[in-house]
Parts: structure tokens; sequence; C-alpha cells
């Protein structure tokens, strides 16, 4: 079982439309050489496009975790400060 890796997520998400431009890219010069009579390259753009909006969704989750993880890390932090100032000093 593979750890979960979150830097993989983000940067997944901003290198995945680069590599789906260049696929696409290289599909429809394919595609213009071979039948530009029938865009068959549509389908391989809309696949492209799945799987950057995955990719997208992966990022989204990972930074909405890490916020509320910092979020609760926050006030509890905040929860100990405020405990430690309103103990009495024994006297």
């Amino acid at each position: 079982m593979n750890p979960i890796k979150p830097v993989t997520h983000i940067v997944d998400a901003v290198i995945r439309p680069f590599k789906a431009l260049f696929v696409v890219g290289i599909c429809f010069a394919i595609n213009i050489m071979t039948a530009p009579d029938y865009l068959w390259v549509k389908w391989v753009a809309l696949g492209m496009g799945i799987s950057v909006l995955v990719a997208w969704g992966r990022a989204l989750k990972t930074l909405l975790t890490a916020g509320v993880l910092a979020g609760l890390g926050y006030a509890l932090y905040r929860w100990i400060q405020k405990r430690g100032t309103n103990q009495s000093a024994p006297t």
C-alpha cells in the first residue's frame, strides 16, 4: 500500500493541463493528416479534460484537508494558550 503523497497531487494538478494540451495537439495533427473529414480528436480531448478535472479534484481535496487540519491545530493552540492564562498561580 502506497502512502498518500499530497505534494504529488498538487504538482499533478499543475502539470496535467499542459500534458493534456500536448497530447491533444499531437492527436489533432495526426487526425488532420489521416482523416480530415472526421474529427475523432474530440474524444481524446474529452478524456484528457476528464483527467484534468480529476487531478484538480484531488488537489482541491488535499488543500481542503490541509486547511481543516491547520484550522484545528490553530484552534487547539488557542485553547491551550487560553487555558494556560486562566489558571491562577499556586500560592
